[in-house]
């Protein structure tokens, strides 16, 4: 069961944050029925109409046709509430002093092998939230390659036909948080790391069932082990999981003692590099995208029971900074602003509902919002993150 309080104070808060920023975008609507206020009916052509740090907003529809950009210019391609479904999204090549986020969309795209979202050669920030993909198929799931910061959270990856893993990150430093993540049965991977940083909090990975024993004449074919959830290559690579669940595949089934069982798959497991699993339970906080001058806001908390959850923003993100003084890392660009604080209740989650006052004349804004949680001994836990896009009333 969830609290929901008001919180008065914050509209002042989220007024003050907007008079802050001297960033200044326009928006770009995308709408397939062509409705009122449209500027263009597909995605692809709006992205490259689009100028730097500008936001293409789409409105619900069924825009179904390859979209692969390269336009090394910052955009952020957010979707307009539910039922907001593409084919993939393919990001490539993208400088240093970028930064793309992406939020709101139902991948629909299930051709077979081919990556339903890949993020390659991106050499600033990306953040991508609330993203889904089909529960199972053929297509080749999500991969990011070669990208130094990249942000994964509360995203919903099903199973992809790829063995190797649902999610593929190779040479990169990946955030992921609150996301779950299903393999393929028959010794699918859900998480599959080469040479990367990875650092994950809450959510849930599976890997892939294993294969029974079937007879073969007079002997049989042996059954084959459950995937692990997560699979750690290269001497270079780092996971640390922190409060995620990480199921194992369950083994293959035996047809007699001598075609026993096999056995289930490990949680996470570590073939080079390290790899670490924390007991501290993860800490979520999450925002309703996005939100319009004059509506309420929503921010949702999840922590534990007297818990204290200080609210921190920024207007942009970071690859990750650690610290002795907290578990996880921020994510927020420093130096970060205080928003406010709230006190989990016994229920383990609350709802405050926000008040949007003006944004100062823009007519976009984009910030990024994460907590840290103090709990009951003093510790001090890092949430996961999430992107704050505000608009005006117009849009």
């Amino acid at each position: 069961m969830q609290v929901t309080r008001p919180a008065t104070s914050s509209a002042v808060l989220f007024a003050l944050l907007a008079l802050a920023s001297s960033a200044r975008a326009d928006v770009i609507v995308v709408d397939q029925a062509n409705g009122p206020g449209t500027d263009f009916t597909a995605i692809l052509p709006a992205v490259e109409a689009a100028q730097d740090g500008d936001t293409i907003l789409v409105r619900p529809g069924d825009y179904f046709q390859f979209l692969t950009f390269h336009t090394n210019r910052s955009f952020a391609l957010i979707g307009d509430g539910p039922g907001v479904r593409i084919d993939s999204i393919q990001l490539q090549s993208y400088g240093a002093a970028t930064t793309v986020l992406i939020r709101g969309f139902e991948i629909a795209f299930d051709l077979a092998f081919t990556p339903q979202i890949s993020v390659d050669n991106c050499l600033g920030n990306v953040w991508i939230e609330d993203v889904t993909t089909p529960p199972s198929g053929i297509g080749g799931g999500v991969i990011v390659s070669g990208c130094p910061s990249v942000v994964i959270t509360n995203c919903s990856f099903g199973a992809s036909i790829i063995n190797q893993g649902t999610l593929i990150a190779s040479q990169s430093g990946l955030h992921l948080s609150d996301t779950s993540i299903r393999a393929r049965d028959c010794c699918g991977i859900g998480l599959w790391v080469q040479d990367s940083d990875v650092q994950i909090s809450g959510g849930t990975l599976h890997g892939g069932s294993g294969r029974d024993a079937f007879p073969n004449g007079g002997s049989c074919h042996p059954a084959v082990a459950g995937a692990p959830a997560i699979e750690i290559n290269g001497a270079s690579s780092i996971v640390v999981a922190q409060g995620a669940d990480l199921i194992g595949g369950p083994g293959g089934a035996g047809i007699s003692a001598q075609c026993p069982a096999a056995p289930d798959g490990p949680g996470m497991q570590v073939n080079e590099g390290t790899g670490l699993e924390l007991s501290e339970p993860a800490r979520s906080l999450s925002h309703s995208s996005p939100t319009r001058v004059g509506q309420m806001a929503t921010l949702d908390f999840a922590g534990e029971p007297g818990d204290v959850a200080v609210v921190y923003y920024a207007p942009s993100m970071s690859a990750g900074t650690s610290s002795p003084l907290w578990t996880g890392e921020l994510l927020l660009s420093l130096p970060t602003k205080r928003l406010g604080f709230a006190l989990i209740p016994a229920a383990g989650a609350l709802t405050l509902n926000v008040p949007i006052g003006a944004i100062g004349g823009a007519q976009v804004l984009d910030v990024f919002v994460q907590a840290l949680f103090l709990d009951a001994g003093g510790d001090r836990v890092m949430s996961s993150g999430s992107l704050v896009h505000l608009l005006d009333a117009a849009f």
